[in-house]
């Protein structure tokens, strides 16, 4: 049965650390994790992600928020190709396409039972510099929620599964 899961918190300059971010980058890339790695409009490898992400933060006004990090639960039901497939078009259609965004899948090794992805969420259109996910703005946590349970579904259905998760719970 195809479980439903995702957490959202944010990193931001006054409630953490300088260089959290890109430490959080280090983590879910660790080696031990044997994380899939995607990327759309930032690096793609984790060194240069994380030099990256330092690099904007301190480009940043002081109480900027640095990135909005995710952590969702991704079904058994699928194979792995399956689930980078939903990890990327979640992330392209979170971030309208604008936005960059990195993701670490977890499916091997230890977490072979447990598939999940790390998605960091840059809300920035490089273009304009506006934000474009909104994930600060009122009833943003709401919002994500049902756009990643329309993206399990959509997927679900897409590979044959009848299976189908809800986030409400």
């Amino acid at each position: 049965m195809a479980i439903y899961s995702l957490h959202l918190r944010s990193i931001g300059k006054t409630t953490h650390a300088a260089r959290t971010a890109g430490a959080h980058i280090r983590y879910i890339t660790r080696p031990t994790a044997h994380a899939n790695l995607l990327a759309r409009r930032m690096p793609g490898e984790r060194n240069t992600a994380r030099r990256w992400l330092d690099r904007e933060e301190r480009r940043d006004r002081k109480n900027a928020r640095i990135i909005d990090k995710l952590t969702a639960a991704l079904p058994r039901e699928l194979n792995l190709l399956q689930r980078q497939r939903l990890v990327m078009a979640f992330a392209e259609r979170a971030t309208q396409g604008k936005a960059a965004w990195f993701a670490a899948i977890h499916q091997s090794g230890a977490d072979a039972h447990n598939p999940h992805a790390h998605i960091v969420i840059r809300d920035r259109d490089p273009a304009t510099n506006k934000r474009v996910a909104l994930l600060s703005e009122k009833g943003a946590c709401r919002k994500i929620r049902l756009l990643w349970e329309q993206a399990v579904n959509a997927a679900l259905e897409a590979a044959g599964r009848p299976q189908r998760v809800t986030r409400l719970s």
